[in-house]
């Protein structure tokens, strides 16, 4: 090549100054941009306790019904009325007693929600309970060792009748609980006598029924001034076979004088009221045969929230209704003969186990109890 060539062939090529491209193009294996090359995010692990009271919500698998409030939450403390349901425990916040029944007040028909009942108030159900005060009178029988298990009122003689449950004795006493009479028991084959209720009278003759912890109930006069009866000659009814244990079987008996029909109250395990109509004849009977024997309710799911114990019973003709008397829980119910809590009264005598419940003819109801207390609510209605 001449030089004359080489001259025009460098005034032909382009100039850098001219283009402001590089002379080399970049290698082709260049590094890619950072955002094309990054990893990705971690997936963070669900939150299921987004309030931090300790429980997880209920959309998570959890009991914290509302995952927003760290106030509410399983076992917070329940303020009823305000609409809240605290404790997750999806109950009624207007039924404070848990009775059913909301507050009168809050549109429902329970006219006192601090008392757990089933009475629907709409309908105005009247229960004497309502009319008892304590006047406190009250104290221990003198005479009576220990024991003192049922009593029963006997118009006939204006007098009360009370049973003791082991040492086999009846004790009559006066209108203010004084005794007056001690009346052995002889030739007892039903071990625990542990409620009495009269019958009714023929002259000087007065009929008891004595009902027995075993599943027995005898019947019988005591006359009038005898000190021993014996109760080989009275008729027994056998109402239910011997409980499994002790302090479990009959412990209470009612009587409706009008129809024949008794109640017998079992105590516990479960507690149970059995109810049959009184033979017409003399003769010996038994549930097993002839003496027929219902269960007009369940006693145990109709008490089980109110008592826990049935430890006497009174048939109450004001009212065609059933007391059942609780020493445990210390109540006096009010009870339809469909199972039915009308009304209930706290309850309470000296001894701390009130055992027997009676009415007397002016309405005052008297409550006996171990070891040998009494207690009489006095009647203040009209």
């Amino acid at each position: 090549m001449t030089i004359l060539t080489v001259l025009l062939s460098l005034a032909c090529r382009p100039s850098t100054m001219e283009t402001g491209a590089p002379d080399i193009a970049p290698p082709e294996d260049s590094a890619p941009d950072a955002a094309e090359t990054a990893e990705p995010a971690e997936t963070a692990e669900p939150v299921t306790d987004e309030d931090g009271d300790g429980f997880d919500a209920e959309e998570h698998g959890g009991e914290d019904c509302d995952d927003t409030d760290p106030e509410i939450y399983p076992g917070a403390e329940e303020v009823y009325y305000d609409g809240v349901d605290a404790d997750c425990d999806d109950a009624s916040d207007y039924d404070a007693d848990g009775d059913g029944e909301d507050a009168q007040e809050y549109g429902g028909e329970d006219c006192d929600d601090t008392d757990p009942k089933t009475l629907d108030c709409a309908e105005s159900v009247y229960s004497p309970l309502s009319d008892y005060i304590d006047e406190d009178r009250a104290g221990e029988i003198v005479g009576i060792a220990s024991n003192l298990s049922g009593v029963t009122w006997n118009p006939a003689t204006g007098t009360y009748f009370g049973v003791r449950d082991t040492n086999r004795r009846i004790h009559e006493l006066d209108e203010e609980m004084a005794p007056l009479r001690e009346i052995v028991l002889e030739n007892v084959a039903h071990y625990d006598t542990e409620d009495i209720v009269y019958l009714g009278s023929d002259g000087d003759e007065h009929e008891f029924a004595i009902v027995s912890e075993d599943g027995a109930l005898v019947i019988g006069v005591i006359p009038e001034g005898v000190e021993a009866v014996d109760l080989s000659t009275f008729q027994t009814l056998t109402f239910a076979g011997p409980p499994e244990s002790s302090n479990s079987g009959g412990e209470g008996v009612a009587y409706d004088a009008k129809t024949g029909r008794f109640w017998i109250c079992i105590e516990r395990s479960p507690m149970t009221i059995y109810s049959f109509t009184r033979p017409s004849g003399s003769a010996d009977a038994s549930y097993l045969d002839t003496l027929s024997v219902t269960e007009p309710f369940d006693a145990s799911a109709a008490f089980a929230a109110v008592i826990s114990d049935i430890s006497s019973c009174y048939y109450d003709a004001r009212t065609d209704r059933l007391l059942v008397l609780s020493h445990e829980s210390m109540k006096v119910l009010d009870v339809d003969l469909d199972g039915s809590i009308i009304a209930q009264m706290s309850v309470s005598i000296s001894g701390n186990k009130p055992e027997g419940i009676t009415i007397h003819d002016s309405q005052d109801m008297a409550l006996v109890g171990e070891a040998n207390d009494y207690r009489i609510y006095t009647w203040a209605g009209q």
